[in-house]
């Protein structure tokens, strides 16, 4: 994972090639999963970027299909919310959140997924529920990308 965020492709073929064949004749299959997984994400938010929705939806919708909510990794968790939320689906990305929030314990992913929740609920007027949010988001991880992208944006907000 770190070889490929560096752009370290031949680094990461080779450490790909080594968890794979582990000696035993067993390929190590958590390596091989999480390569792709990774991959994945990474190629979702992507179209992302690009606008191109169907296209994201593909990727995060093959690695949901291999995984419980409990086991997806925190990105996968947040770029599904962030799809959502793009597409104007936000009651969907609403709910996705209030189920995955739980099971995220990952602080980067948990803050960024606390200011979506309390985008989507000031979006829909729920000034409670944003609230909440912000409290734990403010609480919990003051120093988070989250956390000043929410004092940015509600600044001068009653929400606080």
């Amino acid at each position: 994972d770190l070889a490929l965020a560096t752009g370290d492709v031949d680094g990461a073929r080779k450490r790909y090639a080594a968890l794979s064949d582990a000696g035993a004749g067993t390929p190590d299959v958590d390596a091989r999963s999480s390569i792709r997984r990774t991959a994945k994400v990474e190629q979702a938010k992507a179209f992302l970027d690009k606008k191109d929705y169907d296209a994201a939806e593909k990727q995060l919708a093959e690695i949901e299909f291999a995984a419980p909510v409990e086991k997806l990794a925190p990105d996968c968790a947040q770029v599904r919310a962030r799809l959502w939320q793009e597409r104007g689906e936000t009651a969907a990305a609403a709910l996705w959140i209030e189920r995955v929030l739980p099971a995220i314990a990952a602080a980067s992913a948990r803050s960024d997924l606390l200011f979506r929740a309390a985008d989507l609920a000031m979006a829909q007027g729920d000034k409670e529920t944003a609230r909440k949010a912000l409290k734990e988001l403010l609480g919990a991880y003051p120093y988070s990308e989250g956390a000043a992208k929410a004092k940015a944006k509600w600044v001068n907000d009653a929400v606080f």
